[in-house]
């Protein structure tokens, strides 16, 4: 790879690019889940919040919590903009999905900056580029669906975990037991209660 995307933000800036690029790009297309299920949750998770009616968050299956937030909050800016907007208008579906695909775009990029602590960093922004890249994650990153999302945080977990443990051992060095790292620690296990959070 170039040695200019060596540098952090040169390949935090590719990555998002990539992921932006076709993310953003309009997808008139409705997934059968948000219409059928998901769609509605995310409206009455907002009902909920907004009424205080906290027990009436518990909604299942799917899509899960932080995806119904993120949802509810792309909801919330429509409102303000273009105030009576129908449930199913494409213009909704855009803005329910807006907030989940830049979220997820935030947690790639600092997934990978943080992966650049544990390995080469031509690695890193290589193996960035597969994540972003991969056909599956792109085409669930940008639907209101928990795939993506829930993806995106247990491999950031993982890696925030491997910070953690201090799993490392540069060529030149003899393996060492080190203590642990706390902070990544709690940051791991944070990032994965919100991976579960979104599966349920």
């Amino acid at each position: 790879m170039h040695k200019g995307f060596a540098h952090p933000l040169a390949g935090a800036a590719l990555i998002a690019v990539l992921l932006l690029i076709p993310l953003v790009v309009p997808n008139p297309a409705l997934h059968i889940d948000e219409v059928a299920n998901w769609l509605d949750r995310v409206y009455g998770f907002r009902a909920a919040v907004t009424s205080g009616d906290w027990a009436a968050t518990v909604r299942t299956e799917h899509p899960g919590v932080t995806t119904m937030a993120l949802g509810a909050l792309g909801l919330t800016a429509l409102d303000t903009i273009a105030p009576g907007s129908e449930p199913l208008d494409i213009q909704t579906m855009y803005a329910v999905r807006y907030p989940i695909i830049f979220a997820n775009v935030i947690a790639l990029v600092a997934a990978y900056l943080l992966l650049r602590r544990l390995v080469n960093p031509r690695v890193a922004l290589l193996a960035a580029v597969l994540w972003a890249a991969s056909p599956i994650l792109r085409w669930y990153l940008r639907l209101l669906h928990i795939d993506g999302m829930s993806t995106t945080l247990m491999w950031s977990s993982f890696i925030m975990l491997a910070l953690a443990l201090h799993i490392h051992t540069p060529r030149d060095e003899t393996p060492v037991a080190l203590p642990v790292r706390w902070g990544w620690l709690v940051a791991a296990g944070f990032v994965a209660g919100l991976a579960g959070l979104t599966r349920f």
